[in-house]
């Protein structure tokens, strides 16, 4: 996320905080909800909101340590604004993803690579090719998919 001395202190990072709590950046906020992840654009990863089918291009610095829960087609994401700049980006809380290889650690724990890239601890019981939920805030497992 950006270090410029001209973000907001104190501005909350999720849309769906109350608009009467935002405080006084209220006006310079664009939260353009309902998108999906199209493609990587070299550096870029390019974002299409799904009602206007506008793109925007976003860094994954921008993105954040959630970049690694990436999928192409992966919709539900909130591109949050802030004067005519990217800030960040919100995941749904959930995403779903394929285990591709399994790393035995130890004391019993299983690290899962995911087709994103993206490394988690899953349960023994958990085996490649398996979809597993995600929580991308946490990068924890959560369960497999239809629980």
């Amino acid at each position: 996320m950006p270090t410029d001395e001209s973000m907001p202190k104190k501005f909350p990072l999720w849309p769906g905080t109350p608009p009467g709590v935002r405080g006084k950046y209220d006006e310079d906020l664009v939260v353009v909800a309902n998108c999906h992840y199209s493609y990587r654009d070299g550096d870029n990863y390019v974002l299409v909101d799904s009602e206007t089918y506008d793109q925007v291009e976003v860094t994954a610095e921008s993105i954040g340590p959630q970049v690694v829960f990436l999928k192409e087609g992966l919709e539900g994401i909130t591109i949050l604004i802030w004067n005519n700049r990217v800030f960040g980006i919100e995941l749904p809380r959930v995403v779903e993803l394929e285990v591709v290889s399994l790393v035995h650690l130890e004391e019993g724990r299983i690290e899962a690579l995911l087709e994103s890239g993206a490394k988690i601890v899953v349960p023994e019981r958990v085996k490649v090719g398996d979809i597993v939920k995600v929580d991308p805030r946490t990068a924890k497992y959560v369960a497999p998919p239809g629980h």
